[in-house]
């Protein structure tokens, strides 16, 4: 075979005219070698460029990004940093908190009227009433009867003490005032619960459970009340009973 010329380019042109048409025709010409550097040069520069690009100007096209946002230029679009979610992976959004109105009734506005007027800077009269209005089994608490409203002035004014010293948010008020039905439906509740006298809080703040209870404690050292503090996993329990009582330490 290698002795065929027809096999031999460089023999070509000494072969009879009338033989080279019955020659198969030739493979397609592969792209010169200058020519595929030069092409892979430029693909290659391109990601390189667009790499370099990122790096020195990451900050700015990152500035670039938040300017538009803020504004609210990009409102669908994901952030280019983020990572894209899983094949038939649902996307929930995060829950906001919006606490519920109170009721507008007659006796809810009496009351809030009566609390606000104590001028409280650190716990307000809505977060005091809100937890009348949770529901177990049906039942709810409700305003307490008028001859027990003064009773949560001490404690509030506790409440209030103690989210002022501890300089943090008062996530929510988890118990107020609870109606002997509702407190029977309470596991773990007293039968003669501070809280059906309405003069009980349960409090959950921005901080661990132990330090608002030992600021609860510092303040009672102080005198500022005579009354129960109690620790729990979530919360703290406040009340003014006239003696000190302790549980949960």
């Amino acid at each position: 075979m290698m002795n065929d010329p027809s096999h031999h380019p460089r023999a070509l042109h000494r072969l009879p005219s009338n033989q080279l048409q019955d020659l198969p025709a030739p493979p397609a010409e592969p792209i010169p070698r200058r020519a595929f550097l030069k092409t892979s040069s430029l693909a290659l520069g391109g990601v390189a460029g667009a790499s370099w690009l990122g790096v020195k100007h990451g900050n700015a096209f990152e500035q670039i990004w938040n300017q538009m946002t803020q504004h609210g230029d990009v409102i669908q679009a994901a952030h280019p940093h983020a990572s894209e979610p899983d094949a038939g992976q649902l996307i929930e959004p995060r829950p906001v908190y919006q606490p519920k109105p109170l009721p507008n009734l007659p006796q809810v506005k009496n009351y809030r009227s009566y609390l606000a007027q104590q001028e409280l800077d650190y716990l307000s009269p809505e977060e005091i009433i809100r937890p009348h209005f949770k529901y177990r089994a049906g039942v709810c608490s409700g305003v307490p009867p008028r001859h027990l409203w003064k009773n949560m002035l001490p404690t509030a004014k506790v409440a209030n003490e103690i989210r002022q010293r501890l300089g943090v948010s008062l996530h929510t008020v988890s118990s107020a005032y609870r109606s002997p039905a509702y407190n029977a439906l309470c596991r773990g509740a007293a039968k003669n619960s501070q809280h059906m006298q309405n003069r009980a809080l349960d409090l959950k703040y921005a901080c661990a459970p132990r330090q608002a209870f030992d600021m609860a404690c510092q303040v009672r050292r102080e005198g500022f009340f005579r009354g129960g503090i109690g620790l729990y996993s979530s919360f703290i329990h406040i009340d003014t009973r006239g003696r000190n009582a302790t549980w949960g330490a």
